[in-house]
């Protein structure tokens, strides 16, 4: 075989092994985070179960990665004695993350997005719940500890 046609192929082959060498080797840095959970009124708590037997107090979302979306649910449940329209807040650095909120509509079957006292809960009534973190690429690599509240 000509050396001349052989060249250009070990030459291309030697670049592409290179860029699939850089390409695997580039770093990916791990961010750990926690969300501590309170209610502003004592009318609404939050559970890890659909049950309501296990008070949700904390979101260990753990080592989430620059650039991912995670997510996590619970439910609200109103124990007052009259209806509620729920509300969120939280102090989630927005310059490092992006979190939404979302309740399912079990009548429709579909998670809405939630932005504020969007739906109506009865006493007693509970609703399961859909928090979503996106931590930013450039989100500096330490622990993130935030507070997510609940109101009405």
């Amino acid at each position: 075989m000509d050396i001349k046609k052989i060249q250009p192929i070990a030459i291309t082959a030697f670049v592409c092994l290179i860029m699939v060498g850089i390409a695997v080797n580039v770093p990916t840095w791990t961010v750990a985070n926690t969300a501590t959970v309170v209610s502003a009124e004592a009318n609404i708590t939050a559970w890890k179960d659909g049950a309501c037997t296990q008070p949700l107090n904390s979101i260990e979302w753990g080592e989430v990665k620059q650039g991912q979306t995670t997510n996590t649910t619970f439910w609200l449940k109103n124990e007052g004695s009259d209806p509620i329209y729920p509300s969120w807040e939280d102090d989630a650095s927005y310059s490092h993350f992006d979190t939404d909120m979302y309740y399912w509509d079990s009548t429709y079957e579909h998670w809405w997005w939630w932005y504020g006292e969007d739906f109506q809960l009865e006493p007693d009534e509970t609703v399961k719940i859909k928090y979503e973190i996106h931590v930013r690429s450039d989100c500096p690599v330490r622990s993130h500890n935030w507070t997510l509240t609940f109101g009405y």
